[in-house]
């Protein structure tokens, strides 16, 4: 039950020392190819050496690859992605030269935890917390949030004094279903932010409605208003869903191999 399942997707990331991306900026883009899509983020950091660029690719793939940090890549598998943006007009100069002058590039295949029945051991005297109870693709970045979390809840159920088993049950109640539904909801996004089609076009649309249920609704002090939000988002998420499986019976869907 602790095996982790593969998601879907894979993210190729190219490393390059030195400023190529503009100041004091972040780039996100969905492409979308008609058949397929993908994302394309890009951070700039600093080391000791000086400055690094980093451009992530994140695609579909029914291939499942290692999440092994010492996965490598090539250049040759970032290049298609290259070559699909310039057909349509948008691929900065300077994303090419990152990519070509990157030091490394990593293959890393996302993996995410199926719901467990128990975060408790059948002897009722440890339990999971973070990634080895709910390890969650990386979209939203909540990850480590969540692990968090975990622990502040489990430590305040460890002082209140209560025996172990009630403890545990009770970190357990805190915790289950929200991580469950972060992870239910960092897959989503994956599949948002590589859609395609007519899907993608719905996205985007839809995006600032969302955005707005969001902050207005599913973030409300309110009871009620949580609820609605809730509704609404869960509808506009599977008006998005549907329209996927539309694509996929009725026109062209195609997944970029992990080669």
């Amino acid at each position: 039950e602790s095996s982790k399942d593969f998601a879907g997707f894979v993210t190729y990331v190219c490393l390059a020392q030195g400023a190529f991306m503009p100041a004091d900026t972040m780039y996100d883009n969905l492409v979308d190819c008609g058949d397929h899509g993908f994302c394309v983020r890009c951070v700039s950091g600093f080391g000791a050496s000086g400055r690094w660029d980093m451009a992530a690719f994140i695609v579909r793939s029914d291939t499942p690859v290692s999440n092994s940090w010492d996965s490598e890549g090539t250049k040759g598998h970032v290049r298609p992605f290259l070559a699909a943006m310039e057909a349509r007009g948008c691929r900065p100069q300077w994303l090419a030269d990152l990519v070509e002058s990157s030091e490394r590039v990593w293959r890393w295949g996302i993996y995410e935890h199926a719901p467990k029945r128990t975060w408790i051991s059948p002897g009722g005297r440890a339990v999971l917390l973070g990634d080895a109870a709910h390890a969650m693709a990386p979209f939203m970045g909540l990850g480590a949030q969540a692990a968090m979390l975990d622990a502040e809840a489990l430590a305040e159920e460890l002082a209140r004094g209560q025996p172990l088993a009630e403890s545990l049950r009770a970190y357990e109640g805190r915790r289950k279903g929200p991580c469950e539904e972060i992870v239910s909801r960092a897959n989503y996004e994956g599949r948002a932010i590589t859609s395609f089609g007519v899907a993608a076009r719905y996205l985007q649309s839809a995006r600032v409605l969302m955005h707005r249920v969001q902050v207005g609704l599913v973030q409300s002090p309110r009871p009620l208003l949580r609820g609605v939000g809730g509704l609404l988002h869960r509808a506009l998420v599977l008006g998005h869903l549907g329209l996927e499986q539309l694509s996929f019976f009725f026109g062209p869907q195609r997944r970029l191999k992990a080669e």
